[in-house]
């Protein structure tokens, strides 16, 4: 299941703007906004990857946490989209991220996603199959400015 969400988009815009206006390539930064924490990587191109925090749980009581892709022209994809699969390569393993949160698999995908991307010093990024970036980050920084899994998990 999808959420289908334009205030995710809307305020996924605003913060991504102000991470644009004095992105560094390679350093992490954190911005929060609207209860979501959002953590965003610029690579050499202007691309930027971020990890969406969400603070504000569902219907359920879940916390659909999710990433974003922002690409030329400022086209931006998310792992809620609907025909959307995002992968993130690290250190020689795949990352399938969950389209949703809230069962057992896509809570452990997400929660080893997060424990791993501290430790990436390069990842890629891959949208239905096909290569989307390929982003450099600094270890020092990603480990002061990164969130933890109980920060952006469901535990």
């Amino acid at each position: 299941m999808k959420t289908h969400s334009h205030s995710r988009f809307v305020l996924a815009g605003v913060l991504l703007a102000s991470f644009n206006a004095s992105a560094v390539p390679g350093l992490w930064q954190q911005g929060y906004g609207q209860g979501n924490a959002e953590y965003s990587v610029t690579d050499a191109s202007g691309k930027i990857f971020t990890i969406n925090c969400t603070g504000n749980p569902d219907q359920n009581g879940i916390y659909q946490h999710s990433v974003f892709l922002t690409l030329a022209g400022d086209k931006t994809v998310s792992s809620h989209d609907d025909g959307t699969d995002i992968t993130v390569v690290m250190n020689h393993q795949q990352y399938g991220i969950p389209s949703s949160l809230g069962w057992r698999n896509g809570d452990n995908a997400w929660y080893g996603f997060i424990m791993d991307i501290r430790k990436a010093s390069q990842f890629e990024v891959y949208v239905n199959d096909r290569k989307a970036g390929n982003f450099s980050a600094d270890l020092k920084n990603a480990a002061k400015v990164l969130p933890t899994p109980g920060d952006c998990g469901n535990d």
